[in-house]
């Protein structure tokens, strides 16, 4: 097939793509240090209580809508801009964990916290379609599965390391009782994190993207003539049914694992690991998939992977969930292995070049809202199930079963739109 790499020596297309692997893998080293129990430790230094940390999580996702802003940005020499927020985006991430150190009061403590966390997600999620589409115009058509799965397979395998290798760390000391020694080491970690990932940002090239740019009214009338496009709808769609499905069950299934099923830290860090691994040895399988067929038919194949491990949770107890659970997570990491990089390259696949950026942004807010509204819609069903003593309509069962089943209909629709709406054409349907 015919190359757009034009004005671009073969040499720096090969530089940006190998800058955009480790950049990609970098950023996920530094949102592991400010996620899950390693945002926990921040948030209980500072006497944040549980269900305040629990909002704070869900702005998190909430966050997404951020993107919406990108809209308004530049379209053309972008790079320079995506360095300066990234930055700034990363130096508030390391700041997170300065707070703590300070004296003063608590409460105004937990205020600044807050605010930065904020700041931090609002200038990451504003660059993040230009970055994006920056990088993947580098990335031809025909080698974007394989290029993807190698992408997230080294980023994963080097996110295993580093969340071992900080969480030992961070451990040690706080079995010494000096947590401010692990926030001074984490904080140091994402500030030289942060001065790599900025080094192969500056070392990418940039190229001008077949794309017009707008102004004044002009650009008004484009940014809501994107809400109208046909094409970026129907990704949209997918993107919503995704994400109900997966924030009305999986985000309940932490507290599953220990409080109902019973399972030790030692068995799930032994899921964890078996999770890895079949996503990195399936991450390549799909990407040559996606390669031969689309990404269209790729994700139908994970979606109805996903719905089978949905249908085994349903049936998940104690008396068998060591055995169910991991038949679940294996499904699940297969599924993951190639939906995430699907639903990226769907907007690729099916989206008109001038438009990336923008429908990058439009799905990935409706992705944060539909998550957030998800998760907090199934939360008073799930607390009105265990203050029944675990029982609905007269029977024995546990919220998460229930959850499981309205995420195994959801993700089976979802199977039922992508074969009706995307997969009904060529096997390697791609817009032009």
């Amino acid at each position: 097939m015919e190359h757009n790499h034009v004005g671009v020596s073969l040499g720096a297309v090969k530089r940006t793509q190998v800058m955009y692997i480790i950049q990609a893998m970098l950023e996920y080293l530094v949102s592991i240090v400010v996620s899950s129990t390693f945002l926990v430790n921040i948030t209980k230094e500072l006497g944040m209580s549980d269900s305040l940390t629990a909002i704070i999580s869900a702005i998190i996702s909430l966050g997404q809508v951020f993107q919406l802003g990108s809209l308004a940005l530049r379209q053309h020499k972008v790079k320079g801009m995506v360095i300066g927020l990234s930055i700034l985006n990363q130096l508030l991430f390391m700041a997170l964990y300065i707070i703590p150190l300070f004296g003063g009061n608590k409460n105004m403590k937990i205020v600044i916290f807050t605010a930065v966390i904020i700041a931090a997600y609002l200038f990451y999620n504003v660059v993040h379609p230009k970055k994006i589409n920056w990088f993947m115009s580098f990335v031809d058509d025909d080698i974007r599965g394989r290029f993807t799965s190698v992408k997230e397979a080294i980023s994963l395998v080097a996110g295993v390391a580093f969340n071992f290798a900080i969480g030992a760390v961070i451990d040690h000391y706080e079995a010494k009782g000096d947590m401010r020694t692990a926030f001074v080491i984490s904080a140091i970690a994402i500030c030289v994190l942060t001065v790599l990932h900025t080094l192969t940002m500056i070392l990418s090239s940039e190229k001008e993207l077949e794309a017009p740019e707008y102004h004044g009214k002009e650009k008004l009338s484009r940014m809501l003539s994107t809400f109208k496009d046909k094409n970026i709808i129907k990704v949209s769609i997918i993107f919503a049914l995704w994400y109900v499905s997966r924030y009305c069950a999986t985000p309940f299934y932490g507290t599953y694992q220990r409080n109902e099923l019973g399972f030790s830290m030692v068995f799930i860090s032994v899921l964890s690991l078996i999770y890895s691994a079949v996503r990195v040895a399936f991450g390549f399988y799909w990407g040559s998939f996606a390669d031969k067929f689309s990404f269209a038919k790729m994700l139908t194949l994970c979606m109805i992977i996903e719905s089978v491990g949905y249908l085994i949770a349903v049936f998940m107890v104690p008396s068998n969930g060591k055995f169910f659970y991991t038949a679940y997570y294996i499904c699940e990491a297969i599924s993951m292995a190639g939906a995430n990089s699907a639903l990226i390259n769907l907007v690729y696949d099916y989206v008109s070049v001038d438009r990336r950026s923008d429908a990058i942004a439009v799905t990935q807010t409706i992705a944060g809202i539909i998550g957030f509204v998800t998760t907090l819609g199934v939360s008073p069903l799930v607390s009105y199930i265990q203050k029944a003593g675990n029982t609905l309509f007269g029977f024995n069962v546990y919220a998460q079963q229930v959850l499981s089943a309205i995420a195994f209909v959801v993700t089976a629709l979802l199977v039922v739109y992508l074969k009706v709406t995307l997969n009904s054409g060529k096997s390697k349907q791609r817009l032009k």
